[in-house]
């Protein structure tokens, strides 16, 4: 799937892209299946109860025969024979803003379907002075103030509940409706907004985690919903088969304790996230904050991501989003995945981080944390796994400050080193196009056993201490390449080797206002243990200093 893009300066191109993509003109992703036309049936939602009632002929309802609900219609749509669809599920609940109060998860859906809460009507009212007009449409065509027009409440949950929605049958889209109040304690995906467990999905134009007017859902304290602590948004896993090519697209994710998107398992692949708000209000100028505000602590034992990919998920896409007001930004984990192919190595899982702001507010201009500062802990981090990008080409720019550690690369253990993951072409710290001083404590870190790094091509500045810090272990070289970078007005060290980091090369960076510019740590007895070649710089230090050039 391409995505529309708007090529501008860089601060204007991403702030436009996002508010652009965010509320665009719908676009449908167009999904084929087998069964034609014929075999999909439309159900039409007519009533706010949460009871099984939906006339199996649609027309039933629109001539004033009964009602039908959203779980009735989920039902209806669950009993339609397989190999049929998609089928559609619209909504004419009076118009307006309406809300569906839930006693208990929804079904989960076994058919390819299409929910579509921009399909309730929306009166529209003008005065020219003159005349008052009234204008029926719908809610995805209002241009102004345009949010889902549906919105689904599960605080009548009682106890920690499974996922509001499952989507099981592929093929499935959701779009325009504000899922929040979701409980759950974090396992099982109890407390979940939607969970995809089949391929060919699509969620796009919904709020999850907050209501209609982004507020978010209510919090764990709440006398009114004691268990309404929401864990995660939108989580695509399937325990069983395939949970593939899911497409989630201007949404906006947040006030959720765990993950604003979780991506996990080795069937989750060649999935994208694009262009939403993670962890933000809906105009992206504010921190959303969990439900439960400031009782969240960022160091506790399920820390909030804004985007978590994990266990062995590959070939995924997250690009221009706004992913901020979380305590940490972007995940990479293969932990215990090791490469079936190559021994020694962490799973290479092919991940790309593209264009996205995280840390910032939707100017990419100032920080927006969720709590102090201080507690704020990652803005990136790849750990034991391999071949991931981190942006890339012009154009896929990312912004990643105001966290402790900006860009984090670390390998853990022997037996799954972090190999050939690339950071091209990123602000880290700063804002360049936007002329923003924003920082982070470190710049880039590698930690641990991690070799076959490419840094290149990044502006990394204004970092409380180092710009870009290399701690990379082994006895053998590291092989990590740091080339053509502009490191700048970092507190400490502008690029630093430290002791134990051997056999990398540090080449054509420019690296002026740091203190000192370019550090060697390690012994300069011949021949040097790492390559310093063409770089620009005014102050060396450590003991290696003598091998910088």
């Amino acid at each position: 799937m391409t995505t529309k893009r708007i090529v501008m300066t860089t601060g204007s191109r991403i702030r436009t892209r996002l508010v652009t993509s965010l509320w665009a003109l719908l676009s449908v992703l167009v999904i084929v299946v087998a069964p034609g036309p014929a075999s999909a049936a439309t159900f039409t939602v007519t009533s706010t109860a949460d009871d099984s009632g939906c006339n199996l002929k649609p027309i039933y309802a629109s001539l004033g025969f009964g009602s039908c609900t959203l779980r009735g219609a989920i039902e209806a749509v669950n009993a339609q024979p397989k190999g049929t669809g998609p089928h559609r599920i619209n909504f004419s609940i009076g118009s307006g803003d309406q809300t569906i109060v839930l006693s208990n998860a929804l079904p989960a859906i076994q058919r390819p379907v299409v929910i579509d809460g921009g399909t309730q009507p929306v009166v529209l009212w003008s005065n020219t002075g003159l005349t008052i007009g009234r204008t029926t449409t719908t809610c995805a065509a209002v241009n102004v103030n345009r949010h889902p027009c549906i919105q689904v409440n599960a605080h009548g949950l009682y106890k920690p509940s499974t996922p509001v929605l499952t989507l099981a049958g592929g093929y499935s889209t959701v779009r325009y409706l504000a899922i929040y109040n979701y409980g759950g304690i974090g396992t099982n995906d109890d407390g979940t907004g939607i969970l995809v467990t089949s391929d060919n999905n699509l969620i796009e134009y919904n709020y999850i985690g907050t209501d209609v007017r982004g507020v978010p859902g209510l919090s764990t304290t709440s006398t009114t919903c004691p268990t309404c602590a929401q864990q995660q948004g939108v989580a695509v896993h399937s325990p069983q088969g395939s949970a593939a090519n899911t497409v989630i697209r201007n949404n906006v994710i947040s006030g959720n304790r765990q993950n604003g998107v979780l991506l996990s398992g080795l069937n989750v692949h060649n999935s994208q996230v694009v262009s939403n708000f993670i962890g933000t209000t809906a105009d992206g100028t504010l921190a959303a904050l969990p439900p439960d505000g400031d009782h969240l602590g960022c160091n506790n034992s399920q820390p909030q991501w804004g985007v978590s990919v994990k266990g062995g998920a590959n070939n995924n896409w997250i690009q221009n989003n706004l992913i901020s007001g979380n305590c940490n930004g972007v995940a990479i984990d293969a932990t215990d995945f090791p490469d079936p192919i190559s021994p020694q190595t962490g799973f290479r899982t092919w991940n790309q981080v593209l264009g996205n702001l995280i840390g910032t507010d939707l100017n990419g201009t100032s920080c927006l944390p969720n709590v102090v500062p201080s507690q704020l802990r990652y803005g990136v981090r790849i750990s034991n796994a391999s071949s991931n990008s981190v942006g890339g080409t012009p154009g896929t720019v990312n912004v990643i400050s105001c966290y402790f550690y900006g860009m984090t690369i670390e390998g853990t253990r022997t037996d799954q080193v972090a190999r050939y993951n690339k950071v091209q072409g990123n602000d880290i710290g700063t804002n360049a196009g936007a002329g923003a001083k924003l920082g982070n404590n470190t710049g880039v870190l590698l930690s641990g056993q991690v070799t076959g790094t490419e840094i290149s091509g990044n502006v990394v500045a204004n970092n409380g201490k180092d710009g870009i810090n290399v701690n990379s272990v082994s006895t053998d070289p590291q092989f990590n390449f740091v080339q053509n970078n502009t490191v700048s007005d970092n507190g400490v060290n502008g690029i630093v080797m430290q002791s134990g980091a051997i056999g990398n090369t540090v080449q054509s960076n420019t690296a002026l206002g740091n203190h000192p510019d370019l550090t060697e740590y390690n012994s300069n007895t011949s021949p040097c243990p790492n390559t310093w070649l063409s770089n620009t710089f005014v102050t060396t230090g450590g003991v290696g200093q003598s091998c910088i050039h």
